[in-house]
């Protein structure tokens, strides 16, 4: 996890300096930004340009696929240049509008310019490990980052790098999107009073016992387990999260909130923001008529 976040903080480092200086793309080499990629004024809801991660094989914990549904991390741009961004697992989804400098260094970082020459798949679908996945202008590129042959790597590293440093750069200039949570509670009680996990665990913050919304390890794996909370409930779930991440500077590598009620009841919280174009599923549907 430490190394994560130095690579997040190397590359927000360096988008931010080329933000302010300009780095590398002339005219030639980046082509004209379009007037119609987004609209600051009378743009609709399409999306305009989506990028999303994930991974292939191994085992999630149970209930930690709620944080997972739509990729981390992720970016969307709508027609109307605002934008949401997800940069890690218990991190908060920030939104806000481009600005010319900013939808320039996108355009750059990701050479939209081009992107139809570079449309296909890279690396095996089958090899377990990272994927990234981007639509932008009706071409999909797909790359299974442990599965790239020598010759991919180079050809599609600096998208890679690209969607790294402008994740970063949107995420730190984006404001929180607050709004609705989803979230699962898994029922640790056993294991609870045996973990050091529990030893700075925060108390469960709804007005309903924790244990009416807790399910076991065995139910956590389904989809129905997540719950959907808004108002002040998700403001307070949200809370418990942003004190527990802030108050550490690399996070423990369990991958969930530990809460405890005051009834000796110990839980897994594993908890992310809604975006207003997720369905029923906590699935993203957009216009387009296409669903990631």
């Amino acid at each position: 996890m430490r190394d994560e976040c130095w690579l997040w903080e190397f590359a927000a480092i360096l988008g931010l300096a080329c933000w302010i200086i300009g780095c590398g793309g002339t005219e030639a080499s980046t082509g004209q930004l379009p007037a119609d990629f987004c609209f600051f004024e009378g743009g609709g809801e399409n999306i305009r340009l989506v990028a999303q991660s994930g991974s292939v094989g191994g085992s999630l914990p149970p209930g930690s696929q709620v944080m997972h549904e739509n990729g981390i991390p992720f970016l969307i741009v709508d027609e109307q240049c605002r934008f949401w961004v997800h940069k890690q697992t218990l991190g908060d989804v920030r939104s806000g509008t481009l600005n010319t400098h900013m939808l320039r260094s996108l355009w750059e970082h990701l050479q939209l310019a081009h992107w139809s020459e570079y449309a296909g798949q890279y690396g095996s679908q089958h090899v377990q490990g990272t994927w990234w996945r981007f639509q932008y202008d009706g071409s999909l590129v797909g790359i299974s980052v442990n599965g790239l042959s020598t010759e991919d790597a180079k050809r599609i590293a600096w998208l890679l790098d690209g969607i790294r440093a402008s994740v970063g750069l949107l995420h730190e200039h984006g404001d929180p999107v607050g709004g609705s949570v989803r979230f699962v509670l898994v029922d640790d009680s056993e294991a609870g009073g045996v973990t050091t996990h529990y030893e700075d665990a925060a108390y469960w913050p709804l007005p309903e016992p924790a244990a009416s919304w807790a399910v076991s390890v065995g139910e956590a794996n389904l989809n129905a387990a997540a719950r959907r909370v808004d108002g002040a409930d998700a403001d307070s779930l949200r809370q418990t999260v942003d004190r527990y991440r802030n108050a550490y500077r690399t996070l423990p590598g369990i991958g969930f909130v530990p809460v405890k009620d005051d009834v000796g009841g110990y839980y897994q919280l594993y908890l992310r923001d809604m975006l207003p174009f997720e369905d029923d599923q906590g699935l993203w549907e957009f216009s387009m008529g296409e669903r990631w």
